[in-house]
């Protein structure tokens, strides 16, 4: 069975998950058009082989290959040995196959709760296919003005994200809040949400013009200046989601380069009180 959703302006067509938990948190973005920018073909297997292909990087317990056809990837349990997920697309990341043997009886997550997230890793590369990067942030809609907020975990970004609600309660919506996607649609960069949104599950299927940056600090005052260009590479480059294979991550970086030269991007030093969102409203 076939369903379609609409992310970030792209269409997508996902076959082989009938999972509640995953229909769930992808139902605002079920869409009634049937073409596709991209096919994810997905399958839970009691054994899955390994892809074959040249060596082309590592994480953790990730590895990733390519061939003459496209690109893989796949996951290995150490106890017992086993290929636990593994992920096979084309050159244009256009058609993916997708498949998953369960880990739950060894201690591992369930598969709803990974066929979710596994869809959610194969969307960021078709994103950035698709003239589009994602950056780890909170991210607001300000009468229809989008401004992504960013800083490593734990810096406050979800509640100053929850400040400006609280202040223009009639003005502001949350677009997402932890994994939207800047893309630039019919020429324009645009943020927009995702149902990647971490354990709040803040998010809405809409896409707004991006008119700024913000990358917080905490602080005793609340200041607000414009970054120099090196800052907003280096904060930028440090929330965003990178892939392993070097010409997609190369395609990433030439997708951030565009949004620095065309978006400014603010630090922000500030306190937890309802002056925050105020001092970057007026600048």
């Amino acid at each position: 069975m076939s369903v379609f959703y609409e992310i970030a302006g792209l269409t997508a067509e996902i076959k082989g998950i009938n999972d509640p938990y995953f229909s769930y948190r992808l139902q605002k973005y079920k869409t009634e058009k049937t073409k596709a920018d991209v096919l994810i073909e997905y399958s839970e297997e009691q054994h899955i082989e390994p892809p074959v292909g040249d060596f082309a990087g590592k994480d953790n317990y990730r590895i990733y290959l390519r061939n003459k056809g496209g690109y893989a990837n796949y996951d290995v349990l150490s106890h017992p040995e086993e290929v636990t997920a593994k992920v096979e697309a084309d050159e244009n990341w256009e058609h993916i196959k997708a498949a998953l043997f369960d880990v739950e009886p060894f201690g591992g997550a369930s598969l709803s709760v990974r066929s979710f997230n596994m869809i959610g890793e194969i969307m960021k590369t078709v994103f950035a296919k698709h003239n589009g990067a994602v950056i780890h942030s909170s991210s607001i809609a300000y009468k229809n003005r989008g401004l992504l907020f960013s800083a490593p975990s734990g810096t406050g970004k979800s509640t100053h994200t929850s400040l400006w609600k609280k202040v223009y309660p009639q003005d502001v919506e949350i677009i997402n809040d932890d994994m939207p996607v800047l893309r630039k649609i019919n020429g324009v960069w645009n943020l927009c949400g995702t149902p990647w949104s971490g354990k709040s599950e803040i998010n809405v299927n809409k896409n707004v013009p991006l008119s700024g940056i913000v990358f917080l600090e905490r602080g005793e005052r609340n200041e607000i200046r414009e970054a120099s260009p090196n800052e907003s590479i280096v904060r930028i480059m440090g929330q965003t989601m990178l892939p392993v294979y070097k010409d997609i991550m190369e395609t990433v970086m030439d997708n951030i380069g565009e949004i620095l030269s065309q978006i400014k991007v603010y630090i922000l030093k500030c306190t937890i009180s309802d002056e925050a969102p105020v001092t970057v409203k007026e600048k």
